[in-house]
This record gives C-alpha cells, sequence and structure tokens, in this order.
C-alpha cells in the first residue's frame, strides 16, 4: 500500500501534465473530448490500482493476525474443556519462556514455546472426563488413554498450516518424553528430543507437582524442585534443569509458587 501510495503522483502528475498540455492543440471538440478523457483514464487507472492493493491488504490479515486468532480459538477450546488445563498451560508457559530466555534461545524460538505450552495439552480435550478428572490413581487401561493425548493434540496441530516451520507440534508431540527414553510417546531418548520440548517437560512436572489435582494435593514447591534435580539426567535434561533452578532462585525471572 506504501509503495502504491508513493508511485501515484509520481504516475499522474507528469502523465496528465503531459495530455494538459496537448489541450490548446485540440483543433476539434471531438480531440478536446478525447484528450480530456486520457487525463481522466489515467487518474482513474492508476488510482484503481492503488485502492486494488490498499483493499487486498485490508483484508488479508497478516501472518500475526492470523496466528493469534488460531490460538486464541485452541485456547478457549481447551478451557471451555477443562479449566484446569488452561491454567496449567498459562502457567508452563510463563515458566518456560524464563527459562528460553536464560536459556538464550531466538526471539523467534522464545515465542513458539510459549505458544508450544499454551497448546501442549491439547490432545486432552479428547479424554473421557472419567479419566481426566478421576480422583483417584489411574488404572493400567485408563493411564494408556490418558498417554493417548500428545498424539491427538499433534495431529490437530499439524493439520493448521499457520503453525508449521514452528516448534508447536514438537512441543505438543514430545513435552513426555524422558532423556532416558521411558516416557511417550516414541520412546525417545537424549537430543532426539527437540530442545523445545525438554525444557517444557521439565516446567510442565513443576507446574504440575505444585498445582492441587482431582486426585492429591499439592506438593510444596521445595519439594517440587527436589524432585526436579533427582531426575536430571534420567526423566530431564540436566543443561535444563540447571537453567530452571537459575529461574527459579531468580526474582527477576519468576516468583516461586507459594502452596497454602
Amino acid at each position: 500500500m506504501q509503495t502504491y501510495g508513493f508511485f501515484l503522483p509520481v504516475l499522474l502528475i507528469p502523465l496528465t501534465s503531459f495530455i494538459i498540455l496537448l489541450l490548446p492543440l485540440a483543433t476539434t471538440f471531438e480531440l478536446f473530448v478525447l484528450l480530456s478523457s486520457m487525463i481522466i483514464g489515467s487518474m482513474l487507472g492508476v488510482l484503481a490500482i492503488y485502492l486494488k492493493k490498499r483493499a487486498a491488504n485490508l483484508l488479508t490479515p497478516d501472518k500475526k493476525t492470523i496466528e493469534h486468532s488460531v490460538l486464541s480459538s485452541l485456547v478457549a477450546v481447551v478451557k471451555t474443556r477443562d479449566k484446569y488445563t488452561d491454567e496449567h498451560s498459562h502457567n508452563v508457559a510463563k515458566y518456560a519462556l524464563a527459562v528460553a530466555k536464560s536459556m538464550k534461545l531466538s526471539e523467534e524460538d522464545c515465542s513458539h514455546i510459549y505458544m508450544g505450552c499454551q497448546l501442549h495439552d491439547l490432545g486432552k480435550v479428547y479424554i473421557p472426563n472419567s479419566v481426566l478428572n478421576k480422583n483417584s490413581s489411574l488404572t493400567d487401561e485408563e493411564y494408556e488413554i490418558m498417554k493417548a493425548h500428545p498424539q491427538q493434540g499433534y495431529e490437530v496441530i499439524t493439520k493448521l498450516d499457520i503453525f508449521h516451520g514452528t516448534s508447536v507440534a514438537d512441543i505438543v508431540r514430545y513435552h513426555h518424553e524422558r532423556v532416558d527414553g521411558t516416557g511417550y510417546p516414541l520412546g525417545l531418548k537424549q537430543h532426539e528430543i527437540p530442545i523445545e520440548a525438554r525444557i517444557v517437560a521439565v516446567c510442565d512436572a513443576y507446574d504440575a507437582m505444585t498445582t492441587n489435582r482431582s486426585y492429591r494435593d499439592a506438593m510444596q514447591p521445595e519439594e517440587a524442585l527436589s524432585i526436579i534435580r533427582a531426575s536430571a539426567g534420567s526423566h530431564f535434561d540436566p543443561l535444563v534443569v540447571d537453567h530452571f533452578m537459575n529461574c527459579m532462585n531468580s526474582s527477576h525471572e519468576f516468583e516461586r509458587k507459594q502452596i497454602s
């Protein structure tokens, strides 16, 4: 739009001036009308190009606008399905963003991680309430149903072009993988797991442990941190754990939860 806005007078002024100079040379009324029409036509022609370009820009939202709309819609679906999952996802996003910045990931990577965290449990919308909100331990069969949520969320995300080229799908699919290969859904090990998913895995576990659930009360933060430290190198990437602990100890990053 700005380009056409600049060239509109550049094109019209010399073209119109040239035609106006020819008007005194018109020897007949018909020639005068012809030259006058050329002036009006040249103005309308360039103006039409400009307006068409402007309309296209106004009617076609940019990628960020579409991205935000899609993300908001999916987050709303999660929130409607399960309030806990919605609050949990926002907490995980806050923690993971701080860790990603601590690890000096790019601004774009940090943005993708934040989005991925908000959608990491999207697949839980497919989990029956009897399993999702059960107030006791899951049976083996119910646990298998629960373990399907990363893959189910991944299949939704990969159908949306707006997330192609981002780490969102990887976060959704791999945030329950463990560096020792005992996680799910694929049993990936070490650096087979994308770094974004390794970051989210730590933050996801911390928030889950320090939040009241239907089947248990929240742990105190120090207890959860102790478990995470002990799990570095088995469940969690040691480097990510180090950065997580540094963020947890820094008031500039995020405050520890206070569990009553």
